[in-house]
């Protein structure tokens, strides 16, 4: 931060006025929605108005419902008109039906019509798949659409049995599942949404004469003794239950397929680079193991080439090493590259 405000003084100085696309760009840049406000404060000590727009720009980089109330309030205060899009920022903060209820509520008092992706947050922040059904009917009075409503329902799943169900009901009314469409319209968190938000706002707003301005951001962000934040990670089931499909329950390493009995088949969906360490829930990411075979990797005693589809072990006499891998889908190499770098035993 102190970099950045060095260099809006410098800009000054040059005889260069600060605008809102320098705002923009400066924002983009900010890590906590801290350093939001402290851009924003700092650019008015100096004199500079940032006009109606910067609440926009500020409710698109908030991530807490707390902290989007105050900048929605302070609109209201400031008479600043408040419209549908900062509503959606507004609602996708909410971590609650409770809070969801209160945007709604908020929005007819002030005649602003309530949309269907309002009900479609409400539906996602459910706590739990029983909830979520519950409010089924509500959401369909909102007039999202029925395919796109089961879709976010399968984001509360939290077992295979609840994803089949959904899939279930998807086949009732026409649709078979599709992972593009899940990966499309089932909710990112909002700290998702922010990031993106901010890569999209550095990419389209980064004015040619600013372009060191990254370079001081590196600076003080090495500089800066990181913030330990705990995550609760939310696995999802729709996509191990589709991965487990594809491989009809067998162990991408030996092929086995555990038989529980009554034509149920167990196996497991290992994380290549570990959810513990930011390792994100995605198809890429992911193998279909026996339970032994996913504690050898976990132990960090094999791994894969993706290349030639072969299994290694650490021990070149080992049977297992050189076995050929069963591979149906896209995994990412640098996934890969970080277990053998990070996970493997060294010999």
């Amino acid at each position: 931060m102190k970099e950045i405000k060095n260099y809006i003084d410098k800009t000054i100085r040059s005889g260069n006025k600060p605008n809102l696309k320098m705002f923009i760009y400066l924002i983009s840049l900010t890590e906590t929605f801290e350093e939001v406000l402290d851009i924003a404060e700092y650019l008015q000590s100096l004199g500079f108005t940032l006009g109606k727009k910067k609440y926009n720009w500020m409710l698109a980089l908030v991530e807490s419902y707390d902290d989007a109330k105050t900048i929605i309030s302070a609109m209201k205060k400031k008479r600043v008109n408040i419209d549908i899009e900062n509503y959606l920022n507004f609602v996708n903060t909410a971590e609650n039906s409770f809070q969801v209820r209160q945007i709604i509520n908020d929005m007819e008092i002030n005649n602003i019509e309530t949309v269907p992706a309002i009900y479609a947050r409400l539906l996602w922040v459910q706590d739990s798949y029983d909830n979520a059904r519950k409010i089924l009917d509500e959401v369909k009075q909102s007039g999202l659409e029925p395919f796109i409503m089961y879709y976010i329902l399968l984001s509360t799943a939290q077992c295979e049995n609840e994803v089949r169900e959904v899939i279930d009901d998807l086949k009732m009314i026409g649709r078979e599942f599709d992972i593009e469409d899940y990966y499309r319209f089932a909710y990112k968190n909002r700290r998702d949404i922010v990031k993106l938000t901010r890569e999209s706002l550095r990419r389209n707003y980064k004015p040619s004469n600013y372009e060191d301005l990254y370079e001081y951001k590196k600076q003080d962000k090495l500089s800066k003794k990181r913030q330990q934040i705990i995550n609760v990670t939310r696995r999802d089931y729709v996509i191990v239950n589709y991965l487990k499909e594809i491989y009809n329950n067998s162990c991408q390493v030996c092929g086995i397929k555990l038989s529980l009995g009554n034509d149920i088949y167990y196996s497991e969906v290992h994380h290549i680079k570990p959810l513990s360490c930011n390792g994100p829930d995605i198809l890429e990411n992911m193998l279909v193991l026996c339970p032994n075979h996913h504690k050898l990797f976990d132990r960090g005693a094999i791994t894969i080439n993706i290349e030639n589809k072969k299994v290694i072990h650490i021990d070149a006499k080992n049977n297992i090493n050189t076995l050929s891998l069963t591979l149906k889908h896209k995994v990412d190499k640098s996934y890969v590259n970080y277990h053998n770098y990070n996970i493997l035993i060294k010999v």
